[in-house]
């Protein structure tokens, strides 16, 4: 969907503005995607707000549909596909994991890990996520 809705974006004022600092990339990446698992983590242990996290997944999973279709449009889809694959290996797989452990958690009463431990592994997930692309940032 959010591939679709992409396509009715103007681009045309659109510059993309790389910044260099490894520290800002890495501070903006952690912060935009931290809170996602932080919420996801703080709802997750609320039965009745599943669904409300499964529609915050859905919510990122359409800005990332769009992204995508921006960054065509200006000619940035190497830069991007880096980040791409990144996401593909570290960042959705964790996603689709809290996603996992939350449902667990409530209606299969399956709890083999302290749900508290989830936020640490998240966290330490999401600094490793933040830090490669700072890298990749860096060296654009």
């Amino acid at each position: 969907m959010g591939i679709l809705f992409g396509f009715n974006i103007c681009v045309n004022d659109i510059k993309i503005e790389n910044e260099t600092s490894f520290f800002n990339k890495f501070i903006t990446t952690f912060i935009f995607n931290y809170w996602l698992i932080f919420i996801i983590w703080l709802l997750g242990k609320n039965k009745h707000l599943y669904i409300l996290v499964c529609f915050l997944v859905f919510l990122k999973i359409f800005i990332f549909g769009i992204i995508f279709i921006v960054n065509i449009k200006v000619d940035n889809l190497i830069g991007y596909l880096k980040y791409f694959a990144l996401d593909l290996l570290i960042y959705y797989p964790l996603l689709i994991y809290l996603l996992q452990v939350n449902f667990n958690f409530h209606y299969t009463r399956k709890n083999k890990i302290n749900y508290d431990t989830i936020l640490i592994i998240s966290t330490i997930c999401c600094l490793i996520y933040s830090a490669i692309c700072g890298f990749i940032g860096s060296s654009l």
